[in-house]
C-alpha cells in the first residue's frame, strides 16, 4: 500500500516516541515564521520554520523540513503534511510575431483561463527551435499543484503493481444496459495531486512482427512525466512494460502483464486523480460480433504474446475508461495501427481548416452506438481506424512517427489547446511526409477553443446523465483483408500478407 508521496512516518507505540514528519513549507514564508501543521493524531501544532540549512526540497521544488513531534497512539495513523499552501507554476510564452518588450499580450493558463501579461525585456527572452522568441511567466496555481498531498478520507490507498496479482478480465456493462448516475454542472475539477502512469513499449524483437522504436517511445514518455510534471518513479505510481532481456518477467509486455498492468491502473482511483497511458506497439482489426460497432470492426493492441491473444478496444475501455469514477481524469496516447477509436470513446473531434491553416468550426460527433462512462477521458491516437502507423527514424533514433511528433509538438506549443496540438502533430508528420492523421477522441464533450492541452491540469466533469454501451443500430461484422471472426492472432485483419500486410513494419516506412 503507498500514498502520494511518502512524506510521512506511520507506526505504532506503546509509549511516547518520536514521530519525524515532512511538512511543506509554504510560499513566501521564512526562517522563524510559525506555520500551522497537522499531527498524524489529526491534530494541530505551531511549528516553527527552522534556518534554510535545514530546508530539504521536494521533487516539483518545493521547500520542505523534517519536524519531530511526541506521540502515544497504538493506532497506525495517516501521513502529516502543512496545511496546504498555492505554489508557482512556470509556463513558456510564445512572443507573436512583430510584438515588442513592454507591450501587454493575453495568455492561457493550464486551468482554462486567460491572464494579461507584459512582454518583458529581450534580454529575458528565450528562443524556441523554430525560431520563434518566447519568455518564462510565472503565475500562482491551486494547492493541487503541490507535491505535499492530503489524502483525503474520500481517496483509497495505492498499491504497489507487484501487489497486484489478478489479471482476469470481466465485461462491466453488458450491451445494451445503462445505469444512471449524477451529472455536474460547473467548473473544472481540481487535481488531488496523485499522477500514476502506465507505459507499454513492444519492439517484438526476434519475432517477424519486429519494430525498432516502441521500446524508445516508452522511455522518452517516461523521462517527460518524471521531468515536466514530477510523476514519481517508483511502482506505485508509474509501471513501464518492455520488452528488453533485462527488464524481469513480471514487467515483460505479455497478454497477461498489460491486463495486471491496466487493473493496476485504475486500483483505487478517486476524484481530482490524474492517469496517464501510453502504448506504442502494433494494432489490428478483428470482425466485432456483437453488432455495436460503426465500421463492424473492432480495433486490438498486440500484446509480445500475440499469437495467442490480443487486447481488443471494448477490453480497454471496460478496464479502464468505464470504471475511472466521475472527476478523475485519463490521457491516452496509442501510437499503433487503427488506433483512431482504440479505447471506444464516444466523441470523435471534427475540424475544418479555415483560410490561415488554422483548424477551427470545431464540433464533436457522437458515434452512433456510443460507450459513456464518468470519468473524463481523452486519446489521441496514432493515425484513423482504417490506417496504420509507422516506426520512424527521427535525428537518428528509432521512434513512433506520431509519438515523435507529439513530444516535438508538446515541446513547441507548451499550453495550447487540443486543436493547436493535434494541427501541430499533424503538420510535423506531413513535413515528414507521413500519411497517418492522429485523431482526437473523448469521453466527454467539452470547449476546444478555451480547454489547454495539459497532462496533468483541468478535469471536465461528467456530463453523462446515463452510462454504459448504447446500441442504436446494429452492424454486421466487418470483413478486410481476409481472415475470419475469433479471438486470437490467427483470425486477426492482417490481409494475405499476414501480420506484415496491415501493420506498419520494415524498412519501408522508416524515415531515414
Amino acid at each position: 500500500m503507498c500514498q502520494f508521496p511518502r512524506n510521512g512516518t506511520t507506526m505504532n507505540a506503546s509509549a511516547p516516541v518520536n514521530t519525524k514528519i515532512r511538512v511543506g513549507i509554504p510560499q513566501d514564508s521564512s526562517p522563524g515564521q510559525r506555520i500551522k501543521i497537522q499531527t498524524p493524531a489529526g491534530k494541530s501544532e505551531i511549528a516553527i520554520i527552522p534556518p534554510r540549512s535545514e530546508w530539504v526540497f521536494l521533487n516539483t521544488g518545493q521547500p520542505a523540513f523534517d519536524y519531530s513531534i511526541a506521540t502515544t497512539s497504538t493506532t497506525t495513523t495517516a501521513s502529516a503534511v502543512s496545511v496546504p499552501a498555492p505554489t508557482n507554476t512556470t509556463i513558456r510564452v510564445g512572443i507573436p510575431q512583430g510584438t515588442n518588450a513592454g507591450q501587454r499580450i493575453k495568455i492561457k493558463t493550464p486551468a482554462g483561463g486567460s491572464e494579461i501579461v507584459t512582454v518583458p525585456q529581450q534580454s529575458q527572452w528565450v528562443y524556441l527551435n523554430t525560431g520563434q522568441a518566447a519568455f518564462d511567466y510565472e503565475l500562482p496555481t491551486a494547492t493541487s499543484a503541490s507535491a505535499v498531498h492530503v489524502q483525503s478520507s474520500s481517496q483509497h490507498p495505492w498499491q504497489e503493481y507487484e501487489q497486484i496479482t489478478k489479471s482476469s478480465y470481466q465485461s462491466p456493462a453488458p450491451l445494451g444496459v445503462m445505469k444512471t448516475v449524477p451529472i455536474s454542472i460547473g467548473s473544472m475539477i481540481q487535481p488531488s495531486g496523485r499522477r500514476r502512469a502506465l507505459l507499454i513499449g513492444i519492439n517484438y524483437t526476434g519475432t517477424r512482427a519486429a519494430l525498432r522504436g516502441c521500446i524508445n517511445d516508452a522511455k522518452n514518455m517516461r523521462n517527460v512525466l518524471i521531468r515536466k510534471h514530477a510523476f514519481p518513479g517508483d511502482t506505485c505510481h508509474m509501471v513501464m512494460l518492455t520488452d528488453e532481456p533485462s527488464r524481469g518477467r513480471n514487467y515483460q509486455p505479455t497478454y497477461s502483464n498489460i491486463r495486471r498492468g491496466l487493473q493496476w491502473l485504475l486500483q483505487g482511483v478517486s476524484q481530482g486523480d490524474v492517469l496517464f497511458f501510453h502504448f506504442s506497439g502494433h494494432g489490428a482489426q478483428v470482425p466485432d460480433k456483437t453488432g455495436h460497432e460503426a465500421d463492424g470492426l473492432n480495433e486490438t493492441i498486440l500484446p509480445l504474446d500475440y499469437e495467442n491473444k490480443q487486447i481488443t478496444d471494448d477490453e480497454l475501455w471496460g478496464s479502464i475508461v468505464y470504471p475511472l469514477p466521475a472527476g478523475a481524469r485519463l490521457t491516452a496516447l496509442m501510437d499503433c495501427c487503427h488506433s483512431g477509436t482504440g479505447l471506444d470513446l464516444p466523441f470523435e473531434y471534427m475540424y475544418k481548416q479555415n483560410k490561415h491553416n488554422k483548424y477551427n468550426q470545431s464540433s464533436w460527433m457522437e458515434d452512433l452506438n456510443p460507450a459513456h462512462s464518468q470519468g473524463d477521458v481523452v486519446l489521441i491516437s496514432g493515425c484513423k481506424d482504417d490506417q496504420t502507423s509507422a516506426d520512424a527514424f527521427q535525428q537518428g533514433t528509432a521512434g513512433g512517427a506520431m509519438t515523435q511528433a507529439f513530444l516535438t509538438a508538446y515541446e513547441q506549443h507548451p499550453y495550447c489547446t487540443y486543436p493547436e496540438l493535434l494541427q501541430a502533430i499533424h503538420q510535423a508528420l506531413k513535413q515528414r511526409r507521413f500519411t497517418q492523421r492522429p485523431q482526437l477522441t473523448a469521453s466527454q464533450p467539452f470547449n476546444t477553443q478555451e480547454r489547454i492541452f495539459s497532462l496533468v491540469e483541468g478535469i471536465e466533469p461528467n456530463h453523462q446523465q446515463s452510462i454504459g454501451r448504447l446500441k442504436k443500430k446494429h452492424i454486421r461484422p466487418g470483413r478486410t483483408g481476409g481472415g475470419g471472426g475469433g479471438g486470437n492472432a490467427g483470425n486477426m485483419l492482417l490481409g494475405a500478407a499476414g501480420i506484415f500486410g496491415a501493420l506498419a513494419l520494415g524498412d519501408a516506412l522508416f524515415d531515414f
